[in-house]
């Protein structure tokens, strides 16, 4: 099991992070489409315990289970967890047996990404339906460190998870609070013409 840190910053948009990025960086993943499905059990035993239970559909299929750490040391603005991560090859499959072991959908999520690599970390360039952010991923030191490297305020730095900050985006709008944040069939497709990439 791996420690995973990452912090989340809100962004207009990406034009200037890109050339920053172009410049001070090395593309990994080009942009690519990514559903998200969250399994817990019927009385939410894995949220009330901070896990979270996932099967993601992107270039491709992956199991992550994620969970506080133990041990670690708190810094503002970074989000630490425990991780486990396996492929899968089959999702379907991989659903059912799911269902069969209790578990139950609880929230969907996509988002279309594109990940670069600045010294040791990550930089993952996020488009969902309700915003745009730029998620960092390494050591909590080397985040913020990185952070300033590519023109982003540290002090902008969030440890919410996209549930949380969706959430956020509907109370400021005085709007219902749903669980699953996903694309229409229009803004899907629009979206992949703009980013050159095929529709799922």
């Amino acid at each position: 099991m791996t420690l995973e840190a990452e912090s989340k910053f809100p962004v207009d948009d990406f034009s200037e992070i890109t050339s920053t990025l172009r410049h001070n960086g090395t593309l990994v993943t080009p942009w690519h489409f990514e559903h998200n499905q969250v399994f817990d059990l019927p009385q939410g035993d894995l949220r009330s315990r901070g896990y979270l239970l996932r099967l993601r559909n992107a270039l491709d299929t992956t199991l992550t289970l994620k969970r506080p750490p133990a041990h670690h040391a708190r810094i503002p603005g970074v989000k630490q967890l425990e991780e486990l991560e396996c492929t899968i090859h089959d999702s379907t499959t991989m659903t059912s047996i799911l269902h069969a072991l209790g578990y139950r959908e609880i929230l969907q999520y996509e988002k279309f990404r594109s990940q670069w690599r600045v010294n040791e970390c990550t930089v993952c360039l996020d488009l969902l339906c309700f915003g745009t952010f730029v998620e960092i991923e390494g050591t909590g030191s080397d985040i913020l460190a990185t952070a300033t490297r590519v023109g982003l305020d540290p002090q902008t730095a969030t440890s919410a998870n996209y549930h949380d900050l969706f959430h956020e985006h509907l109370a400021k709008r005085n709007l219902p609070l749903t669980n699953s944040f996903v694309f229409s069939r229009q803004e899907r497709t629009a979206l992949c013409r703009k980013l050159g990439i095929d529709t799922p």
